[in-house]
């Protein structure tokens, strides 16, 4: 009796002998050990280093809601740009703005739990994601165990996991902030009771709306202004 025939999903070897693929040998591409060299823009550099403030927001919602903040408070800010993660610059439009600003701790440590000048040399890397974790029994489905998974790729900042309030409980969503540059997909192994389940976290497209407010404030402002006029 002929044993029935099993198809492989073709794959490419990785050779051993360094540590680039088939792939990137066969296309000649750089190993990632090399350094690209990049220009530097110096009209884009005139605008880091004079009056900018770089600051970590306290929290997500700080984050979402920062340039209507700032407005709020009547400082001389012209710019605001997000690097990633919770770092925000804040442009003033003069020196002694940004230094008053900086040296009021009533406003800084309410936003900010870091605040400092710009550097050219700044590097920092965090990014926010948003994940998807699948495969939770009905009676694991806790706040805190949702913290212990997540808690192996980054730091949680908004749950979206209400067991009462969801029809839908085949996965969980959270935003976490990571400093891991891959995208996430993984299988992980739990412990419940007693018993061993396999769970999935993944990396999901979310739109979040940087700067919300600001944006909507915006529009409030333009269509009063239009009311007035009719």
């Amino acid at each position: 009796m002929r044993r029935p025939t099993v198809s492989v999903p073709y794959t490419f070897l990785v050779d051993q002998r360094d540590s680039r693929s088939f792939v990137n040998v066969v296309g000649g591409r750089k190993s990632a050990s090399q350094a690209i060299s990049l220009s530097c823009i110096q009209e884009i550099q005139d605008w880091a280093t004079n009056f900018v403030l770089v600051g970590e927001a306290k929290s997500f919602d700080l984050l979402c809601n920062f340039p209507s903040l700032v407005d709020l408070e009547r400082y001389g800010v012209c710019d605001v740009k997000y690097l990633g993660g919770m770092i925000v610059a804040v442009k003033f439009k003069i020196g002694n703005v940004a230094d008053m600003f900086k040296a009021n701790k009533g406003i800084c440590q309410k936003w900010f739990a870091s605040l400092d000048k710009y550097g050219k040399n700044y590097v920092h890397f965090e990014r926010v994601a948003w994940i998807k974790i699948t495969s939770i029994p009905p009676h694991a489905w806790d706040e805190g165990n949702f913290n212990s998974i997540s808690g192996n790729f980054g730091k949680v900042l908004v749950q979206l996991c209400s067991f009462w309030n969801r029809n839908d409980i085949s996965f969980a969503k959270l935003c976490i902030l990571m400093a891991y540059r891959a995208k996430i997909n993984e299988e992980l192994l739990v412990l419940i009771d007693g018993t061993k389940f396999k769970i999935g976290v993944f990396e999901v497209d979310n739109d979040w709306v940087l700067f919300k407010l600001f944006i909507v404030n915006h529009h409030s402002d333009s269509d009063e202004e239009d009311d007035d006029e009719d």
